[in-house]
């Protein structure tokens, strides 16, 4: 974050991560459900 005077400031709160974080791949041919797949996932 910039402070007033364009210094650097560091936020003292610890980041928590309550979701799991999880990166989907998907391969397939045009118009074949990927989509939809990964939207219901």
């Amino acid at each position: 974050m910039l402070g007033s005077r364009g210094e650097v400031t560091v936020s003292k709160e610890k980041f928590e991560r309550t979701k799991p974080h999880v990166n989907v791949g998907t391969i397939g041919h045009v118009d074949h459900g990927k989509t939809t797949l990964t939207a219901a996932l």
